[in-house]
């Protein structure tokens, strides 16, 4: 069986926005390592996505005589046919039949999980900076890639193996990064190295890896995209930096910008809340102080509660998370530990009686009203007011 790849374009923009990002998705079938890139226009129009997209399927190492498929969009077979020239290599092109995108399904699929695992990216990256990030903004191109590069090296399959693991034979080790956060990144030597007064290490934004390389991706501050090999994380308080972000003007396609590049400047703009989102202290609130865990050698010892769906999943050997012991099967339990002095009991304790503290200190809860109910809370147990496990 010969090596197949496939190719198919994704679409994405912002809520609001006219501009759509387009978006090269290449998937091997053999190892299920996916890839994608930005392109400036579909097709082979421009030049570099002829160039980027055999730089691709090259990366997947496949020699001799491959497969190349696509569905029969006009662009792509047009891409599909300039990059098979650029190959030089035994390449067989494959046309799937007219209107049936299932046929195409493995791409397609891709597609679909890279256009989650961005969602999920961007949106946490927005939080991060407290900035809105346009489709249109350079620094969109290199989490693009980015993406696509964490979900070859960490997303395994049935076999527990990821993609990363079955093109290079090993697995990842290095350290995780998180995408644009500030780091600081050594310099290159230069001629006159003997010149020890000037800085060695430099400030710059952390935009992925290099594909198949250990190289890091770093912004400077000089409108420019380096290779490093070594960098270093900062503090917290000081690795995100919106102002940093805004002023990126490099693209996966043009990784230096001269000055006084006449291109349009993407502003980033605030961040908007989400509906759904809620204050963290609200959330601590909510949720309440951790309760005591019950372990499965706890239902061995004392016996598992007629009634309680989690007992009953937990001893026929039933996936049971998101599943929560009755109130009645915790008092049970809880009492039985406490009389054999379980010191995680003590421990719940003491997180509710803080929590509760809190609470009171911040004006949350009156304190009058606090001491009316606490010989109440006593009386149904140290954590009944928190929520079960």
């Amino acid at each position: 069986m010969f090596p197949e790849v496939s190719m198919d374009y994704a679409f994405v923009r912002r809520q609001g926005e006219t501009d759509t990002l387009t978006v090269l998705v290449v998937k091997d079938r053999d190892s299920r390592g996916l890839r994608t890139s930005v392109m400036k226009q579909k097709g082979i129009c421009v030049e570099e996505s002829a160039d980027k997209a055999a730089e691709i399927v090259r990366g997947f190492g496949h020699q001799g005589k491959i497969l190349m498929k696509v569905d029969n969009e006009r662009a792509l077979v047009a891409l599909r046919k300039e990059v098979i020239s650029r190959l030089g290599c035994d390449a067989i092109p494959v046309k799937p039949p007219e209107g049936e995108s299932q046929s195409n399904g493995g791409v397609e699929n891709g597609v679909k999980l890279f256009k989650g695992v961005l969602r999920v990216h961007l949106l946490a990256f927005e939080r991060k900076l407290g900035a809105h990030i346009p489709s249109a903004h350079p620094v969109m191109t290199w989490l693009v890639e980015f993406v696509s590069d964490i979900i070859t090296k960490y997303l395994q399959g049935s076999d527990g193996k990821s993609a990363y693991q079955r093109l290079f034979g090993k697995s990842v080790q290095e350290e995780g990064l998180e995408f644009g956060e500030r780091v600081m990144y050594k310099t290159r030597k230069t001629q006159d190295s003997n010149v020890v007064l000037d800085a060695r290490w430099q400030p710059g934004i952390w935009l992925g890896r290099t594909w198949g390389s250990i190289s890091h991706r770093v912004a400077t501050s000089a409108n420019e995209v380096v290779e490093v090999r070594a960098v270093h994380r900062v503090p917290k308080v000081e690795r995100w930096e919106s102002d940093a972000i805004d002023k990126i003007r490099a693209t996966t396609w043009q990784w230096t910008v001269p000055a006084g590049d006449p291109a349009p400047v993407v502003v980033l703009g605030p961040r908007e809340a989400a509906p759904d989102e809620v204050d963290a202290a609200e959330q601590v609130d909510r949720n309440g102080p951790k309760r005591l865990y019950i372990r499965t050698e706890d239902l061995e010892t004392y016996g598992y509660t007629a009634g309680c769906r989690r007992c009953q999943r937990t001893r026929e050997r039933q996936p049971a998370a998101g599943t929560k012991h009755t109130e009645q099967c915790r008092e049970r339990l809880e009492e039985r530990l406490r009389e054999a002095g379980d010191p995680r009991v003590q421990a719940a304790e003491d997180r509710a009686t803080e929590e509760r503290a809190r609470r009171v200190d911040e004006g949350r809860v009156d304190r009058g009203e606090e001491e009316e109910r606490q010989p109440v809370r006593d009386a149904a147990g140290p954590a009944a007011d928190a929520q079960p496990q």
